[in-house]
């Protein structure tokens, strides 16, 4: 899952470079740290980033919440209400995602943004080799027009669809299969993990988590889970855990509320550690 969204954020780079900086603040994922001085993010504009304090944070890939289903299913979906999000340096990403696993591979597959306006589909598969591909969408789907939206997975043979309806009338809004052949992928689900997750992501140890960034209130309900035999709501009796990830002090910065294990909870997360 980690590994996964680190590559998610850097085909974001590659895809978009600058577009997600501040006007006129164009930064290479790969050479800001180059940059560092004396504590600062200098973009070419000359503008500086503090981030003195990153330096004493425990820091992997950034802020996640992930439940873990047992063995055995084939799709998931949910109502999502979007968050509030602010991206105060280039490399925050905020993702509301499912994962689909087998015994060799995975694919993290959900909708993300960078700017509290839109959000996208997007998706990372890795395949038994360790080669990572990624898919994404250039629709928008508009937070002012869809506060909610609901989200699905289907597990299918050697790919997964993923579909993106509105929350309130389910009309459909965006969705892509995205194949994956020899991946151990099938639609009775066997071998298969689901996770869901929130995230507050960045390319690996490059964050700070005292920069500002935030996804507030972010809300999944009415998740169900499914097999061969049938659905139920995804309730405890079907997960093998839920965690806060990735570091101790990444952590910290998660906040949860109106918890129902595991097919209800609203999540804040906030770099603004001291």
């Amino acid at each position: 899952m980690k590994k996964l969204l680190v590559c998610w954020i850097v085909f974001l780079f590659s895809f978009t470079g600058s577009a997600f900086a501040a006007k006129n603040d164009s930064v290479s994922a790969y050479n800001i740290s180059s940059k560092l001085i004396a504590g600062d993010y200098f973009f070419d504009s000359g503008k500086a980033v503090n981030t003195l304090n990153s330096t004493y944070y425990a820091m992997s890939t950034g802020a996640h919440y992930v439940v873990t289903s047992r063995e055995g299913y084939n799709g998931a979906s949910g109502n999502i209400t979007l968050p509030s999000v602010k991206m105060a340096v280039p490399g925050d990403t905020a993702f509301e995602i499912f994962g689909v696993y087998s015994h060799t591979a995975g694919m993290d597959l959900g909708i993300w943004c960078k700017d509290n306006q839109n959000w996208y589909i997007g998706a990372t598969v890795s395949d038994p080799n360790g080669n990572i591909t990624w898919y994404r969408s250039y629709s928008p789907i508009s937070k002012a027009q869809h506060p909610t939206v609901h989200m699905i997975v289907k597990v299918q043979d050697d790919a997964v669809l993923l579909e993106v309806y509105d929350g309130r009338n389910y009309k459909i809004i965006d969705s892509r299969i995205i194949n994956a052949p020899n991946c151990g992928f099938n639609a009775a689900g066997t071998g298969i993990k689901l996770t869901r997750e929130h995230a507050l992501a960045f390319i690996s140890k490059k964050g700070d988590l005292s920069d500002g960034s935030y996804m507030l209130d972010s809300k999944w309900s009415n998740v169900y889970i499914y097999s061969k035999n049938g659905f139920s709501l995804w309730t405890s009796d079907f997960s093998a855990s839920r965690l806060k990830g990735d570091t101790s002090d990444e952590q910290q910065t998660i906040h949860l509320s109106d918890l129902i294990p595991d097919y209800q909870d609203t999540c804040s997360i906030l770099y603004n550690l001291p």
